[in-house]
């Protein structure tokens, strides 16, 4: 459940669809090496179910999604809600799950006053057909990306309890 740990990391993805499966992949990536020192939520494919994760009552919260927005495959995109606006069609364009990241995280905050410190991490994409596996750019920025949250998580585990500094 949720509730018992300070820490949720959600993955998502279509893991059919190529790169656009990387967030399970990076999820996964945490979860193996942080175990059960984290909450991992690996497939969330609908808004009501992320708003539920949002509200579980943990302190920080990691979403970690594949982009679409034009940019070189695996650039590496990192927000924190709290400080950082979320450029508008970064996690839209070709995705192939029914989630609106954008609205979900603004209806969360709506309906509870606060929801975690959140932070965003988006891979950029590039095949997005069907079928499995992963562009090398888009595995690399992944595998970076589990090292950067795998980092935060032991960092506020050694004692630092305090909102992140982005």
């Amino acid at each position: 459940m949720p509730g018992r740990s300070s820490v949720v990391l959600i993955g998502l993805g279509n893991d059919l669809r190529h790169d656009d499966g990387i967030g399970l992949y990076a999820a996964g990536g945490v979860k193996e090496k942080q175990g059960d020192n984290i909450v991992a939520l690996i497939g969330i494919k609908d808004s009501a179910a992320l708003i539920e994760r949002l509200l579980c009552g943990a302190k920080k919260a990691y979403i970690i999604d594949c982009t679409s927005s034009g940019a070189a495959p695996g650039t590496i995109y990192r927000f924190n809600t709290l400080t950082d606006e979320i450029p508008g069609d970064i996690f839209k364009g070709r995705s192939t799950h029914a989630l609106d990241l954008e609205g979900s995280i603004r209806l969360a905050r709506a309906l509870s006053g606060r929801i975690p410190d959140l932070i965003i991490f988006g891979i950029e994409g590039k095949d997005f057909s069907f079928g499995r596996g992963f562009s090398d750019d888009v595995r690399k920025a992944a595998d970076e990306v589990i090292g950067i949250i795998n980092s935060e998580i032991n960092h506020r585990a050694g004692g630092d309890t305090g909102p992140s500094n982005e």
